[in-house]
This record gives structure tokens, C-alpha cells and sequence, in this order.
């Protein structure tokens, strides 16, 4: 896939890329359970400017993998719950699509005349790349529907809505728009899957108490196998304090990492990203190439 850069901060969906150029759908999950693009960027120029290509995405980590898929499987739990069969759904809407953060796409706000969700036009900060031929002309072509309506590349990769009741107020269900990452709010019809996951998780954060599942230091039977009984006690104590805290700080699962850069024409990067959403920044006048090599399970 080709694409040209119009801005210093845009976002690649591999799927509805692939999709635009295969002319067959490809999916963020399967059987609702995220999937894992392996790509390979290659630059074809940095343009006139001199800043480098960056290419990030959300977390490749358990974090990630146990969000998305507890998200799924809550979505289906939502469907059979109210009677409904994936079946039943849109032609192209029968696997989630996720946005990579909140505010990576379009959406109205509030409860009321909320609409479908989709990807940023390609003109502007967090804009999507739509994937262009070898002269550099989009590859999608905008098209009319039955309705009359036009049909744009964005328009047409509507993201996952769900309605899910408020906390607050009425406890009414509002429709929400999930992405990997960022910040959940109702009023703004967004649901973080990442940070949402880990509320819902028994998170020890206070060590304090000392809450350990070892025995006792005093325990006969862990005299039996001592090598040197008289020191039990101290090889207890001397357990008890290692491994007690998480050695990783939960806001880093909620953060985009870096995954590579393109300094110059040639140069190339292979990593994975999750869902197949890439945040793409610093140069704003940039050509690249990405392929995506395998489509994994995460």
C-alpha cells in the first residue's frame, strides 16, 4: 500500500486500507477477538521536510489482548442478551471496529441525534491515510448508494457503536464509541477499552498490608526440607520481600509506543500492530510503502 502524507499526525487502518485495495473486506477481529497486523514500512521520501516518519500503536501486551477481548466478549454477551444474532448485522458490520484513541475519528456528541462513527477525512491532525495507485491518485472512489447518498473511503469504514447505560443520571444507555486507548466519557460518547478493562480488574495497589501467600516463618514443615533449619525464619523473611509490587506502572497500557521511524528514501521498519491502527507523526510531506506480511491472533 502507498501512501502520501498531508500532515504531521495522521492514523493508518490497515484493515480499511487492505480492504480498499483488495476490494474484499478485512477485519480488526475475528470472531471478535483482536487480530495482529505484522507490517513492514519502507520510505519512498521524506519530502521537503526534515523530521522523521514515526510510526506508533497501541500496547502489543496482555493489557491490550485481555481488553479488547473481554470487550468482545461483553459485545456478544450485549447481543444475546437482547436477542439479536451477529447474523442480523450489516453486511460489513458483523466484526468490531475499533478507533486506535479517543479522538482518532469522528463522531457526534450527547444522547441525542448521535450518528455513526467513522474515520477523520484525509486533510488535517489525526486524519486518516486513504491508500493511493502508483500516480498517487486515492484509490477509493467515492461512490453513491441506493439512498442517493455519496459513500467516501472514511464514510464508509463506520467504527463499532454500542449503547451502554450511564453511571449517572437516569442510567439511560447512551450509544458509545470504543477505541484501544484514551479516555472514557459518556457525555463525549467514548469508551476506552484499555483503561475500562483495568477499573474492572482486583488491582492490588497499596502493598502495605503485607498480603502475601506465603507461610508462616514459624512452620514446622517447612523445617522438614530445610537445609539449614535454624535459619527458616530468615530465608521466609528474606521472600516475603521480593516480588511485592508490580514492577510495571498501569498508565504505560493506556499509552501509544513507538514502534519504529523512516529517516530517508529506503530505509525500513518492520513491527506489529494491534487491531492494525497506526499513529503516524513528524513528517508532514512524506511517501511510504507498508505492507502487511501476516494477520495473527494477538
Amino acid at each position: 500500500m502507498y501512501f502520501v502524507s498531508n500532515n504531521a499526525n495522521q492514523v493508518i487502518d490497515c484493515a480499511a486500507a487492505l480492504t480498499a485495495v483488495n476490494r474484499k473486506q478485512y477485519h480488526m477481529t475475528k470472531n471478535l477477538k483482536p487480530l495482529l497486523y505484522h507490517v513492514r514500512a519502507q520510505c519512498v521520501t521524506t519530502g521537503g521536510d526534515a523530521d522523521p516518519i514515526r510510526f506508533a500503536t497501541a500496547p502489543n501486551t496482555w493489557t491490550t489482548r485481555n481488553a479488547l477481548t473481554m470487550f468482545g466478549k461483553q459485545y456478544a454477551k450485549l447481543l444475546r442478551n437482547n436477542s439479536l444474532r451477529r447474523g442480523m448485522l450489516g453486511t460489513y458490520g458483523k466484526e468490531i471496529r475499533y478507533g486506535l484513541s479517543t479522538g482518532l475519528y469522528t463522531h457526534a456528541s450527547g444522547a441525542d441525534g448521535f450518528g455513526p462513527a467513522y474515520l477523520i477525512a484525509e486533510d488535517g491532525a489525526n486524519s486518516a491515510y486513504s491508500p493511493r495507485d502508483i500516480d498517487g491518485a486515492t484509490i477509493f472512489d467515492d461512490y453513491t448508494n441506493s439512498d442517493g447518498a455519496a459513500v467516501t473511503y472514511e464514510g464508509s469504514n463506520t467504527l463499532t457503536t454500542v449503547a451502554v447505560p450511564e453511571v449517572g443520571a437516569s442510567g439511560e444507555p447512551e450509544t458509545i464509541v470504543p477505541s484501544i486507548l484514551g479516555t472514557s466519557s459518556h457525555a463525549d460518547n467514548d469508551f476506552a477499552c484499555v483503561p475500562e478493562y483495568l477499573a474492572s480488574r482486583r488491582n492490588l495497589h497499596d502493598h502495605d498490608e503485607a498480603d502475601h501467600s506465603l507461610p508462616e516463618n514459624t512452620s514446622l514443615m517447612l523445617r522438614i526440607g530445610s537445609t539449614s533449619d535454624e535459619h527458616t525464619d530468615d530465608h521466609v523473611k528474606a521472600l516475603e520481600v521480593v516480588g511485592v509490587t508490580r514492577p510495571y506502572d498501569e498508565a504505560g497500557a493506556n499509552t501509544l509506543h513507538m514502534q519504529g521511524l523512516l529517516m530517508a528514501a529506503g530505509d525500513y521498519s518492520s513491527f506489529v500492530a494491534p487491531c492494525g491502527l497506526i499513529k503516524v507523526e513528524g513528517n508532514a510531506d512524506s511517501k511510504f510503502l507498508l505492507s502487511v506480511t501476516a494477520i495473527t491472533e494477538m
